[in-house]
């Protein structure tokens, strides 16, 4: 932003409490007096991304010529994680989620502080809750389990059929749990926003009725890849396809059983 730290904060703490994938986070307190996290890029880190992906593309041409890797699969993983550098972009994504979740009052997203970010600082208010280590540690009762199990569940779906955009980068560090069944959501430089193409895709595919026969679920998740055009070896999309179906089959059970919650003791 031009300027030290101590020059735009009333009081800014330089050793890091969080590390982000492509930077550290910070605590401080604004001129307003306001406690805010500052999430601050690693010098450099565009730079380096892109050389990395010069290189893997480089290493990786028999795999992308072979359907081992998709270079569409490459291309989608680059312009994402370049993306990502792009801290004012990430405060766009916030500012969407913030509106768009409103009816999920479980759903906590963090107000973001325009006048003390740019594109490699971002200026967050700080968010409750623990992660799940910690959160775990606390030994949580199985209803509290259950509750955030199924907010998870909810959550997920709720971007799916009425957002049609994803927190998507959904790995334990980017959610904090409260002890009353509440989630905080962080870290928003991936986000996918979907085509109303593949939002339709994934509503087929995620209310799918749950029959006992798979073949004409098969049908559907093999639609996929002929519509996206990728050129796979037979064994790899078999085995993405068995993986999806089985995935489908332990979170979708073919008879649900009406208003019967999910065990979520060992899951969460």
């Amino acid at each position: 932003m031009g300027r030290e730290p101590e020059e735009i904060f009333k009081q800014f703490t330089a050793e890091p409490f969080a590390a982000a994938s492509l930077g550290q986070v910070h605590h401080a307190i604004t001129r307003e007096g306001q406690r805010v996290a500052v999430k601050i890029q690693y010098p450099g880190i565009r730079r380096a991304i892109e050389n990395d992906f010069s290189l893997f593309r480089t290493f990786s041409k028999p795999a992308q010529a072979s359907g081992h890797i998709p270079k569409s699969a490459i291309d989608e993983i680059e312009k994402q994680i370049v993306a990502e550098t792009d801290y004012l972009r990430e405060a766009d994504n916030i500012e969407f989620l913030a509106d768009r979740l409103t009816p999920l009052t479980f759903v906590k997203v963090p107000r973001v502080f325009r006048e003390y970010s740019s594109d490699k600082v971002l200026t967050m208010s700080l968010m409750t809750g623990r992660h799940l280590e910690d959160f775990l540690a606390q030994r949580p009762s199985q209803k509290l389990r259950d509750q955030l199990g199924a907010h998870l569940f909810e959550l997920f779906h709720f971007q799916v059929y009425k957002v049609e955009a994803l927190h998507a980068d959904p790995h334990w560090g980017n959610y904090l749990f409260n002890d009353d069944a509440g989630i905080s959501l962080v870290d928003f430089g991936c986000v996918k926003y979907l085509s109303p193409e593949a939002a339709d895709y994934l509503r087929r595919v995620c209310l799918y009725p749950g029959s006992t026969s798979s073949a004409d679920f098969r049908e559907l998740l093999e639609a996929y890849y002929e519509q996206a055009g990728e050129k796979l070896l037979p064994g790899a999309r078999r085995a993405l396809i068995g993986f999806a179906e089985n995935f489908y089959r332990k979170v979708y059970p073919p008879k649900p059983v009406k208003d019967q919650l999910f065990d979520f003791g060992d899951a969460v």
